[in-house]
């Protein structure tokens, strides 16, 4: 089931990378295409691969993984988009790019889910509610002890705003919560 799931997303980044490939060599010749690919797609890809690989160790993604994914096909897009020649082509030539990060986020999102389906926990959450309890300790902290009144009451607001996601999305949290509840 599983590399029946991952086949159509493999197929889908291939497909992209050789649509920008082709795209790119139609404009600028073949030796900028294989550097704009190599540049979008094969960068996604180690990314992906990045992203996969501590996923699958159970850890949290840095955010600079998670913002690569995205940056460079958007990059891409740019670049394909502006070796279009008319509207249409420019809208084909930038959505083109993206197939390598609808396979490299669904192959993370897959990969996260049988993690936590296997370990019963889900590293990306934890580091989510970890930085929320984070950001809420300092900002009460701030809202108290601060020298001014401003500072004080801009910390306190936004605690209040940091408390309503304490939790959110933790299961593990939740069933102890019934657990006392009960």
């Amino acid at each position: 089931m599983l590399g029946a799931a991952f086949v159509p997303m493999v197929a889908t980044g291939v497909a992209g990378g050789y649509g920008t490939y082709s795209n790119i060599k139609a404009a600028y010749g073949e030796g900028t295409a294989v550097g704009a690919v190599a540049a979008g797609e094969g960068a996604t890809a180690v990314l992906a691969l990045l992203l996969l690989g501590l996923t699958m160790l159970g850890q949290s993604s840095p955010l600079a993984i998670r913002a690569g994914l995205w940056a460079l096909p958007v990059a891409a897009s740019v670049m394909a988009a502006m070796a279009a020649t008319s509207d249409g082509e420019r809208v084909i030539y930038a959505l083109t790019p993206m197939g390598m990060t609808a396979a490299a986020e669904g192959a993370a999102f897959l990969a996260r889910r049988i993690v936590v389906h296997r370990d019963g926990r889900d590293a990306e959450a934890e580091r989510r509610a970890a930085a929320v309890v984070q950001a809420l300790a300092y900002h009460r902290a701030r809202s108290t002890h601060h020298p001014h009144a401003k500072v004080r009451k801009r910390s306190d607001l936004k605690s209040w705003r940091l408390a309503r996601k304490v939790g959110t999305g933790d299961h593990a949290l939740g069933d102890r919560l019934l657990d006392v509840q009960r």
